[in-house]
């Protein structure tokens, strides 16, 4: 190798010639990439991304000047592109986690806030259980007040008689005895009596049916935000029971950021399988 060399740096290399039509595109680059440098303001350190703004923008233009190599060069570019977009994004990305990692930096005062919202989550789950099973009695009043209504309506209906019909509650030779007869109607005036002051006392004017209809729709929207609601907060408890376990887990680790950054992926993947499975 150093015979060579030595071989060689006898013979004096000529530089090339270049033409004169390559030394003005050369001479444009150069004054190009000067005065775009110049227009965004930048220093020998600039922004990296105006930098590759810049080149990226000469490199089109030899791309475009050099019909030989254009397709190779095309590769090329394509190439350095998709690389310098993996940086940005892997970028992007650390910055995220960087955000992310310092908010997880107060543990202790996030799981105790946490434990505190559990247990406020828990109070008013029970109490939107209580709150529903008193509407669901509502809804279960109601419905029993509708049949009672339709019950009044068909007692107040006036039928037609049949004189030849027998009588309900009389047989045949009673039907034909007058003490009978009255004995029976006695009955029947103290059973519309009863049922007259029942009118007064356990039901309502089939004027207000309407009211009632509106009461009970009421209820039943209101159980069914209540539900929705209910199931919201069971799953905000549901997230928040294992988080709280995936903190207690990592604080019997060695506390390490990846540690926690693990077991929150963990979680959050068993929870997309757990929904996936219940969609299917």
């Amino acid at each position: 190798m150093k015979s060579a060399s030595v071989g060689a740096s006898k013979h004096s290399v000529l530089p090339p010639i270049i033409p004169e039509t390559e030394k003005e595109f050369l001479e444009g680059i150069q004054s190009y990439i000067i005065s775009e440098i110049e227009k965004v303001g930048c220093t020998e350190q600039g922004p990296a991304e105006d930098y590759y703004i810049i080149y990226r923008n000469v490199f089109e233009m030899i791309i475009e000047h050099v019909n030989a190599y254009k397709s190779i060069l095309t590769t090329i570019k394509q190439e350095y592109d998709a690389f310098i977009e993996a940086i940005k994004k892997g970028q992007h990305d650390a910055f995220y986690l960087h955000g992310k990692l310092k908010t997880l930096a107060c543990e202790s005062s996030t799981l105790m806030y946490y434990k505190k919202r559990i247990t406020q989550l828990e109070e008013k789950v029970k109490r939107i259980e209580r709150n529903s099973a008193r509407t669901e009695s509502l809804i279960q009043k109601l419905k029993g007040l509708r049949l009672t209504l339709l019950a009044k309506e068909d007692l107040s209906s006036v039928k037609k008689v049949n004189p030849a019909k027998k009588i309900p509650g009389l047989n045949l030779k009673d039907s034909l005895d007058i003490d009978a007869l009255s004995n029976h109607l006695d009955h029947l005036q103290q059973r519309l009596k009863e049922l007259k002051e029942d009118m007064l006392t356990k039901y309502i004017p089939i004027e207000n049916t309407a009211n009632v209809e509106g009461d009970m729709n009421h209820a039943l929207q209101k159980r069914n935000r209540a539900e929705k609601t209910n199931e919201n907060l069971k799953f905000c408890f549901y997230r928040l029971t294992l988080f709280a376990s995936v903190i207690a887990i990592w604080e019997n680790t060695d506390k390490n950021i990846d540690t926690l950054q693990l077991l929150i992926h963990q979680m959050i993947e068993n929870e997309k399988l757990a929904k996936g499975k219940k969609t299917h």
